[in-house]
Order: C-alpha cells, then sequence, then structure tokens
C-alpha cells in the first residue's frame, strides 16, 4: 500500500517533470528494466547502488520482499514507467517474457502466458470486441477492477503513474473472477510532503504529441492533494486509398486524475481518488494482407470510435497495530464505448455497423491484514460487485440493386439477410467472495502459504434482435415487409472455490525456492452479441485452470544482478471458445480442454557506474486437447492457441555518464504466431529495435527517442472476410505493427 502522507519520504523541494518526447516510438529505455520474475531494474536515470535495497510488491494485498514472493511477478516501479520513450501500458510488456498485445488499437486484448486473447471471431467486429466473454486478465487502477478489453483503451497511458505490478498466472484467491491469466495492478502516485510539479511533453512521427502535468503537496491538516492531466494525438500511419486521406488512422486522447490523501489520525489514512478518460480514433485500421507493404486501407465509409471511462475510489486504511491493518475500499467504474466501422472494410458499400457499450461496475472489499514477523502471517477478507454490461448494434446492408435476370433485386435480398439487424442486450451480475491466505513460517528457511476463496455469482440477461426487411424468396423488392423481433431472457448462478498452496526455500537472504499450485476462474456468462435467437439462449459455463509453477528468485553480488527463472504448467478445463452455429452465426460455449507448458528467464544487473544491462526470454507452448467444431466438424485437438507466440524474448543495455549524458538500446520480438485457431494461416516473427539517446541534469533532460528503428512491417493479427462474388471478394485483413517513428522528449522537475 502507499505510505500515508506524514511517512513519505521527503522530496526534493519542488519538482517538475517535463518530458518532451518525440514519439519514435521505439528506442527506448534501456537502463534497466528487466522483467522477470520478473525483475525490472530502474531505468538510467536512476542508476541503483550494488547493495540496493529491498523491493516490495504491493499487488499481492501484503507487502513482500519481490525476491521472496512465491510466484511470478512483474515490477515497474516509478523510474521505468517514467523513463524516456515509455508512454503507455503496452510498452512494458516487451520487457516482460510471456506477456503479449496482439493489437496495436486501444481494445487491444492482452495475453499472459497464452492466456487472455485468442482469435479474431469471423463475423462481428470493433462494436464488441469480447463478443459477451469475460476478459481472463484482471486489470486494476489504484486497487478498483476496471473491465479490461476497455480498460486497455482508456488507462492505457502512464499518466502520473507510481508503478506497474504484473501477477502471471491464476490470482483466482485473492483477486477471484477473471483473473484466469493473471492481474495488471497500476498505482498512481500519492502526494508527497513537499509542493512539486510534473510536466510532459513530446512530438515526433505522424505528429504524434504527448502532453502531461500533475503536481500536488500538502494543504492543511495532513491533508494532501494531487492532479494529473495529459493529452496525446496522432495522425497515424496508415493512408486510406479509397477516400485518399493520409491521416485515416488519427486518433486523439484526453485525460485526468486527482486525489486527496488525508491522514486522520495517527492511525487512519484515508485516500479518494477519481479518474477520467475521453479518447477518439479511427476505426479505420484493417488493411488487405495484400497492401500491407503500400500500408493502405480501402474503406469507403471509414468509422470512429469514441471512448470514455471515470473511476471513483475511496479507501481506507486503519492500522490497529504496527502488525495488523484493516483495508476497505469501495469504488465505481464506468466505460462507455461508441463506434462505427465498415463492415467489409472495402471500397464497397456493403455493410455498416454502429455499436454502443456502456459498462458500469461497483465494488466494495474489506480485509484485515497481520503482517507480523511471528511464524504466521495472515489475511482474510470479503469482496461484492455489482456489475452491468448494456450493448447495441445497429447492423445496416446495402440495398443496391443487383441486376440480375429475371428482376434486379437489392443486395441484402441476395445474400439473404435483412437490410437491418438491431441487437440490444443487457446482462447484470451480482457476486460475492470470502477470501483467506495464511503464510507460515516453519523455520528459519522454509515457508508454507495456503489460501481459498469462496464465490458466488448470479448474472440475469436479456436480448432482443430487431430484424427489418426480412427477405423471402420471390417476392419482390418493392414490398416491405414488417419487421421480426427475436428476444431472450435467462439468468444463472455459479458457485467457485479457488485454493491456493505454495511451498518456498529460502536459500539465504538473496535466494528462494519455491514450488505453487493454484486453481483459476473465468466466470460464465450469454452471449451478448448473439445472432440469432438460438446463440442469444446458449449459456457458457465458468472456465477453471490448474496453474502449477516451480520458480527460483536470485540475487548475486551484493544485489547488483538479479536473476529469475520460472516454469509451469496450466491446465485448461470447460475452456470457453468460438463455436460456429452456422456461416454467420458465431458463440461462446464451453468446448475444448487445452493445456500450457513453458518457462520464463529474466536476467538485470547494473552498477554504480551508471551501466545496466538486461536479458529476458519466454517460452509458451500452447496445445487444445479436446475440441470439435459443431457447425463445420472441424477437430482442433493438437492445434495452438491464435495470437499466441511460442517464443517472447528482449535484451536491452544502457549507460549514464556522470556528465548527464545517457544512452540505451533495446531490440525485443517474438516468434510467428497463428492467426486462427484452425492454424492455417499464421503471422511472421517479429524483431523490433528501439533506442534513445539523451542529456540531463537534476531538473532537467533533453532525449532523441525512436522506435523499431529497422522499419519492420510485421502483422499483429488479421481476420478472414468471405466474399460475396457481388461486392467483395475472399479478403484476409491485418493490422500492422507502427513503423519506425523518431521523436524528442524533455523533462524538467523542480
Amino acid at each position: 500500500m502507499s505510505k500515508p502522507l506524514e511517512s513519505l519520504d521527503p522530496l526534493p523541494t519542488c519538482r517538475i517533470r517535463c518530458s518532451l518526447t518525440v514519439c519514435v516510438p521505439t528506442l527506448m529505455a534501456l537502463l534497466s528494466v528487466t522483467t522477470g520474475a520478473e525483475v525490472v531494474a530502474p531505468p538510467v536515470s536512476v542508476p541503483a547502488p550494488a547493495g540496493a535495497e529491498v523491493v516490495t510488491v504491493q499487488a499481492t494485498k501484503q507487502e513482500q520482499d519481490l525476491h521472496r514472493v512465491p510466484a511470478t511477478v512483474a515490477l515497474f516501479d516509478a523510474a521505468a514507467v517514467t523513463q524516456p520513450g515509455t508512454r503507455q501500458l503496452s510498452d512494458l510488456w516487451p520487457r516482460t517474457p510471456n506477456v503479449t498485445q496482439f493489437n496495436d488499437r486501444p481494445n487491444g486484448q492482452i495475453s499472459i502466458r497464452g492466456i487472455g486473447s485468442g482469435e479474431e471471431p469471423r463475423t462481428g467486429g470493433e462494436e464488441n470486441p469480447t463478443r459477451g466473454a469475460h476478459a481472463a486478465v484482471g486489470l486494476y487502477l489504484d486497487g478498483l477492477p476496471v473491465e479490461t478489453t476497455r480498460g486497455l483503451a482508456a488507462f492505457d497511458d502512464l499518466l502520473d503513474v507510481e508503478r506497474v505490478e504484473v501477477l502471471k498466472g491464476p490470482q483466482g484467491t485473492l483477486y477471484g473472477r477473471n483473473a484466469l491469466g493473471g492481474v495488471i495492478d497500476v498505482r498512481t502516485r500519492d502526494p508527497g510532503l513537499d509542493a512539486e510539479v510534473d510536466g510532459r511533453v513530446s512530438y515526433g512521427t505522424d505528429n504524434e504529441l504527448r502532453l502531461g502535468a500533475a503536481g500536488g503537496g500538502p494543504l492543511v491538516g495532513g491533508l494532501g492533494a494531487r492532479l494529473a492531466v495529459g493529452y496525446s494525438r496522432s495522425d497515424g500511419s496508415l493512408t486510406n486509398a479509397t477516400t485518399g486521406v493520409d491521416d485515416t488512422a488519427a486518433w486523439e486522447r484526453l485525460q485526468a486524475r486527482g486525489k486527496l490523501l488525508w491522514r486522520a489520525r495517527e492511525d487512519l489514512d484515508l485516500r479518494l481518488t477519481v479518474s477520467g478518460v475521453r479518447y477518439e480514433g479511427s476505426t479505420d485500421y484493417w488493411v488487405a494482407y495484400a497492401d500491407r507493404e503500400s500500408r493502405t486501407t480501402r474503406s469507403n465509409n471509414p468509422g470512429e470510435q469514441e471512448l470514455t471511462g471515470v473511476t471513483a475510489a475511496v479507501q481506507a486504511d486503519w492500522h490497529a497495530s504496527a502488525d495488523d491493518r484493516l483495508t476497505v475500499a469501495a469504488g465505481v467504474a464506468q466505460a462507455d464505448d461508441a463506434v462505427s466501422y465498415d463492415g467489409d472494410r472495402s471500397a464497397a458499400d456493403a455493410a455498416n455497423i454502429v455499436g454502443f457499450n456502456h459498462t458500469l461496475t461497483s465494488t466494495l472489499e474489506a480485509r484485515w491484514t497481520h503482517a507480523a514477523s511471528d511464524p504466521l502471517r495472515w489475511l482474510v477478507g470479503v469482496f461484492g460487485q455489482d456489475e452491468g454490461v448494456d450493448y447495441n448494434a445497429d447492423t445496416t446492408f446495402s440495398d443496391q440493386i443487383i441486376p440480375i435476370p429475371p428482376t434486379p433485386t437489392p443486395y441484402y435480398q441476395i445474400i439473404g439477410f435483412p437490410q437491418m439487424i438491431d441487437k440490444d442486450s443487457e446482462a447484470t451480475s451480482r457476486s460475492a467472495a470470502l477470501f483467506a491466505e495464511a503464510t507460515w513460517r516453519i523455520d528459519t528457511q522454509w515457508e508454507l502459504t495456503g489460501g481459498v476463496r469462496v464465490a458466488f455469482e448470479r448474472t440475469a440477461f436479456d436480448w432482443q434482435q430487431v430484424n427489418t426487411n426480412v427477405p423471402f424468396g420471390g417476392v419482390p423488392p418493392q414490398v416491405i415487409f414488417p419487421q421480426f423481433v427475436e428476444s431472450h431472457s435467462d439468468a444463472q448462478d455459479e458457485a467457485a472455490v479457488l485454493p491456493k498452496a505454495a511451498l518456498a526455500y529460502q536459500v539465504d537472504d538473496d535466494r528462494t525456492l519455491y514450488a505453487s499450485v493454484v486453481r483459476g476462474y473465468r466466470a460464465g456468462g450469454f452471449n451478448t452479441n448473439a445472432s440469432s435467437g438460438t446463440s442469444a439462449a446458449i449459456v457458457y459455463d465458468p472456465e477453471f485452470s490448474w496453474n502449477y509453477e516451480l520458480g527460483l528468485r536470485s540475487r548475486w553480488f551484493e544485489r547488483a544482478l538479479s536473476a529469475d527463472l520460472t516454469g509451469f504448467y496450466i491446465d485448461r478445463r470447460d475452456q470457453q471458445v468460438l463455436t460456429n452455429l452456422s456461416a454467420f452465426d458465431v458463440a461462446w460455449t464451453n468446448a475444448a480442454k487445452s493445456h500450457v507448458i513453458g518457462g520464463e528467464v529474466s536476467v538485470a544487473w547494473r552498477d554504480e557506474s551508471g551501466l545496466g544491462a538486461w536479458a529476458g526470454g519466454g517460452l509458451q507452448k500452447t496445445e487444445f486437447d479436446e475440441r470439435v467444431d459443431e457447425f463445420s466438424g472441424f477437430d482442433y485437438a493438437g492445434n495452438e492457441y491464435a495470437n499466441v507466440p511460442e517464443w517472447t524474448w528482449g535484451i536491452g543495455a544502457s549507460y549514464r555518464h556522470g556528465s548527464g549524458w545517457f544512452g540505451g538500446i533495446d531490440w525485443h520480438g517474438h516468434s510467428w504466431t497463428w492467426v486462427d485457431d484452425r492454424n492455417t494461416d499464421r503471422a511472421d516473427a517479429v524483431a523490433l529495435l528501439d533506442a534513445r539517446l539523451g542529456f540531463g541534469q537534476e531538473h532537467w533532460s533533453l532525449a532523441l527517442v525512436g522506435r523499431n528503428l529497422t522499419d519492420k512491417n510485421e502483422v499483429l493479427n488479421s481476420i478472414f472476410l468471405p466474399g460475396d462474388f457481388l461486392l467483395t471478394t475472399d479478403t484476409t485483413y491485418v493490422r500492422l505493427t507502427p513503423p519506425r517513428s523518431v521523436g524528442v522528449e524533455a523533462t524538467a522537475r523542480w
């Protein structure tokens, strides 16, 4: 947890951090970021001496030494998230083995150890990226759960962030539902003891501009405040060949956050945090595979996305004693997503879609933590959540008359669809849980950790689809038919028991061996984007997994070197997968069993001379054990997951001279990936080179930053759209990694 106002380490009298980041996307980093178990060494801006202080983890809900946690945790501290070239959460993943985000847009799905993203549905699109499925990775902002899919869109920018922790593997005991792959915990800065002001500005390739400012300090009587605002925009790197617009993939984002921290009493801290963001951008980012080198789109009707997110959280920490703390946290998170896009992504006018999503999540958690150094430390807590998702999508098919003898007929009738399809659905869920975790120090070297969570959830679902101008064979097109309405309502209850056990052996103060077994849980639900009454009636059950892990956490040479090694095996049962019910009707079902086996290694080194280096690599081998498509009869057994690379890797080095000059270079990438679970098409491997060079003093710095310096033009993911051979043809569309970019970044602090 963050320290209370009066106990915060004093900051330099008044600090201003201005950052002029020329967006050259990837000349980034280097000093030391490493993730491993993940280790992330501080960036070159803050070289750490040998015998560095103990690094603590907070996302485990008990402050622990990073190298003694019997789990895989990647920690990015304040120095790492503010170093030149690091602008958003997705910039951190290349430094974290087996963490990938296969999407260059804000609704990109994240995957941890193969759990999270997966194949793109062949029907439907940006109006409902998850199609009714729960995200498999949890996202938390200042302790408040945020719906991950749109949360990554809304709060991706690292605005005034203090630290980011990534917990790998199921986190069911402490976090419950939908933490099947892991948890991303983002903590923003608290007000300090002294007044301070931070600012950031950057400009680079594609007219990318980023501005940011933050400041705060003590007010009166133990009350402190902090305010942060940020703005960013870009023209994007794509040109539309149909409209001739050269900034067709443009976007902009406005973000703000306010925080109050009040030490009401010597033993009571109260914290209020309110965050808001608005994102606007184009949805014209699908490029036909044949056009990938020219980076051109062909949509005749480029669409837009408008996303707003708001969170408000209050937390009270009562320090009952030196070892005991009661924490009560409550919050509300809301995300609204309005989107329009070209359904055929081509120059034809076959179909257009407009969609809207509204998600509102309210949570309450209370936990008691006993963190004494005696043989037993523990925590126990209760959790409640209320979540509602409203979804609406309107699809309009072209009424263009196709001159087919003997009677010219509207396009939508020829392809067998109504002219308009209007979907409305609402899903509400209420969940409650009891959880506990305890660690028994058996002797000076052995520790045994056990935990359990008992959870219950009830979900209600209402769905309606209105089809207008339903076609009937042989009826003249000028006849207008009444609307045809389908509807479905349902509810389901589910319960889960989520145990955890870990045994750790502390070789000495700097080396720990451990083994653990944890059960993960992903909630069941309904198909909010159902295309028929048949798919709307399908209820998918919870998905569970068992995660088995062996690990070594070690530090060497007076903690100048960190080295971490992890092996894991994940057994997934009742896996939620997309199943084709017909050519254009897709639904989530529990139709698969699969497993993931892999390992991770990360090493980070730094010394007092200002030189640092890091390296990391991950292996994740995925395989379906059982899965058969009901519509086509296709057998997936033996296939690998889509959008999950078998290998991820990264290596980097940095140096900071005593005069103030600094520089660094990172090289990172991943192996090729399948773009669908059928394993018919694949995207090439990616290897990106980033670097930075700059000069800085105590209160300011200026850096040149570059990303993807070798200008690799690689495929992130893809979809296949079948043609009708009237207006469209069979086409594979892809999303591309950003091209080479270069920029300038400046910082100043007082």
